[in-house]
């Protein structure tokens, strides 16, 4: 049976290595997909060819985006790579306006405000847990209505957290479908796009226990079906 293509933004290791966490691989594979690391490439015929060649496209955690892309001077983002945050960048400009499915998670929320032109609060204390990966403490309240209540079925769910950075500022045209019981922002979604959802905190995580974590995967799999 033929698998569904996602294309996967991964990390830098600063050695020359893009990389990534099998998790994100396991829950596309749960759910009928098989994902691909891309290289960090910002020239216009490979991006347009990964726009043609895979259904849908992921973008995954990672460290700080630069906040000079943002408009602001660096006072707490930690470790930023421009390497990947002008590939990424690039990669949304050609996705985007092609109307390709589209998962972000935690960096990968950030980024796409950021492309969208919104704006990030450098540091935030008390969301970055040191317990592991798969212990969800976080209360996070679904905003109803949203395409992450259509695809969950909660108004308040229990997730992990490993981000000091959130939205400050929602990028144009995106709309937020989460916040965590402090106020801040956990999730949102590109209005009028066929499914562009971005979460801050890491579903790929515990999607083999948790069922709204899991559909989460499913559903941004049934959308690069549909593509």
């Amino acid at each position: 049976m033929d698998k569904v293509r996602i294309a996967l933004m991964g990390s830098f290791d600063g050695e020359g290595r893009v990389c990534i966490l099998p998790e994100y691989l396991a829950a596309l594979w749960a759910q009928g997909a098989v994902g691909v690391l891309l290289p960090y490439r910002t020239d216009r015929d490979y991006l347009s060819w990964a726009k043609d060649y895979f259904d849908g496209f992921m973008f995954c955690g990672g460290d700080d985006i630069d906040p000079k892309l943002y408009g602001e001077e660096n006072r707490a983002s930690k470790n930023t790579c421009s390497l990947r945050d002008d590939f990424e960048l690039e990669m949304f400009d050609e996705i985007i306006n092609a109307g390709k499915p589209i998962l972000a998670i935690c960096r990968g929320l950030q980024v796409l405000n950021v492309y969208l032109g919104g704006t990030l609060y450098q540091h935030i204390d008390n969301h970055s847990q040191s317990l592991p990966k798969n212990v969800r403490e976080q209360k996070t309240l679904i905003n109803k209505g949203s395409l992450l209540h259509k695809i969950v079925g909660e108004n308040e769910i229990l997730t992990n957290s490993f981000h000091h950075q959130n939205i400050k500022t929602l990028g144009r045209d995106l709309v937020a479908d989460a916040e965590s019981a402090d106020g801040y922002i956990e999730a949102a979604h590109l209005a009028g796009h066929r499914f562009c959802l971005g979460v801050q905190w890491h579903p790929e995580a515990y999607f083999a226990e948790d069922k709204t974590a899991a559909n989460i995967f499913a559903a941004f799999v049934d959308a690069c079906k549909q593509s």
